[in-house]
């Protein structure tokens, strides 16, 4: 009886941590709530994912989480059709994750993602 209740056990944690309910959060879904959800899981690197729609540009980001000091990112863009598949992976120190900036200021793409938007940005002289 002691044996199986050991390898229930065993069952149960295995199972825990494979829907992550040990160890790291399961990633938040915030849908298209970027201000009331997607923005703060930024400013704090909360793992979570959503898209954001500004009228012009459609864009899905997803939050990994911390790897060291870093938050690590990752965006693709959807729309419109002359950038959309071009994909972002980023690696913003700690301290940079609360800086307000202004949304149209590429500079912190430029300084710390690289991928085919970042290239795009390069070929156009934007970084």
């Amino acid at each position: 009886m002691r044996f199986l209740t050991l390898v229930f056990g065993v069952f149960v944690l295995f199972i825990a941590g494979c829907s992550g309910l040990g160890g790291q959060p399961q990633p938040k879904d915030c849908g298209y709530a970027y201000q009331e959800c997607l923005e703060p899981a930024e400013q704090t690197c909360t793992p979570a994912y959503g898209k954001l729609d500004n009228g012009e540009i459609i864009m899905s980001e997803r939050i990994l989480g911390f790897e060291g000091d870093d938050c690590k990112m990752e965006m693709q863009f959807e729309s419109p059709a002359e950038i959309k598949g071009l994909t972002a992976s980023c690696k913003f120190p700690k301290s940079t994750l609360t800086a307000v900036t202004d949304p149209d200021d590429i500079t912190d793409l430029c300084t710390y993602c690289s991928g085919t938007i970042i290239d795009q940005f390069k070929a156009l002289k934007m970084c």
